[in-house]
């Protein structure tokens, strides 16, 4: 179980490499559910800053990318030697990327509020945002020049 939120999108086709790698490894013909990995992804809707939906049309590509692989990697039936995703895991997918063009009317306060979580989440934590996430570096400070 996976709550897609902003930053899935950069990590999250590794993810799914991942497990279709389990999937191979761990296969067992003997078990009544052939995947042993299944992945049941939601997307995030509150708290609203922190969305899909923030992004940039770049960063909503590389979700469409996303649905594009577990579509080339789909099966329409799980056997013994075949492992792929299932058609709701395809369709969870597909749906976090339409959800993701869906309008925002709050969406220049939503990022704005992810630039302020950011930097009081660094000032709390001790952390350092854009070097975990150094793809967002571009729109962080393009919205961070609005404040």
């Amino acid at each position: 179980m996976t709550t897609y939120n902003a930053l899935s999108v950069f990590s999250f086709i590794t993810f799914l490499k991942n497990v279709l790698d389990l999937r191979i490894e761990h296969k067992n013909p003997n078990r009544y559910w052939l995947t042993t990995a299944p992945v049941d992804a939601s997307y995030l809707r509150y708290p609203a800053h922190q969305t899909v939906k923030i992004l940039d049309l770049e960063h909503k590509e590389l979700i469409r990318k996303q649905a594009e692989f577990v579509v080339y990697n789909s099966v329409e039936n799980y056997d013994g030697d075949t492992m792929g995703f299932n058609d709701i895991e395809v369709q969870k997918i597909k749906r976090i990327y339409d959800w993701s063009l869906s309008d925002d009317i709050n969406l220049n306060q939503n990022r704005i509020d992810f630039v302020k979580f950011v930097d009081e989440h660094d000032i709390r934590r001790g952390t350092n945002f854009l070097k975990t996430f150094p793809e967002m570096e571009d729109f962080y400070h393009k919205i961070k020049s609005k404040l």
